[in-house]
């Protein structure tokens, strides 16, 4: 850590196993959904994005569409988070939210499912879409 920031990691089984050492460069585009608050008639996601001028973040209920963001505090400054909501009618059962950010340079958080996204599996590598699992 002294050098720069890095992530160390084995990779293969642990008899032959080689320990990798990779610096940890630039944070990438993330999103992820924080909470979920009763508000009013209904419900309000309220989540954060951060890591590259944030253009819009949406958010994936269960498997509907993708939904856009009400952005908020932060969306002006690219050197801080940028908060978000989302006001939801929910049913009383158990779903699941996803949000991804899109960069001002048009650049979408990818799925952890992604091919690139496969072998990241540290912190600071993985910056795929986060899904919580909500019970109303």
């Amino acid at each position: 850590m002294a050098r720069d920031y890095v992530t160390l990691r084995q990779e293969g089984s642990d008899e032959d196993g080689v320990w990798a050492e990779t610096s940890v460069g630039r944070t990438n585009i993330n999103s992820v959904p924080a909470r979920v608050l009763r508000a009013d008639d209904g419900y309000r996601i309220h989540g954060a994005a951060w890591g590259k001028p944030i253009a819009r973040v949406e958010v994936r209920i269960d498997d509907g569409p993708w939904q856009a963001a009400t952005l908020g505090e932060g969306q002006d400054d690219p050197n801080t988070w940028t908060f978000w909501h989302l006001d939801w009618d929910a049913t009383p059962d158990d779903h699941t939210v996803t949000s991804r950010a899109v960069g001002v340079d048009g650049e979408i958080q990818p799925s952890p499912e992604d091919p690139w996204m496969v072998q990241k599996i540290t912190y600071w590598e993985s910056y795929g879409t986060v899904t919580r699992e909500i019970t109303i």
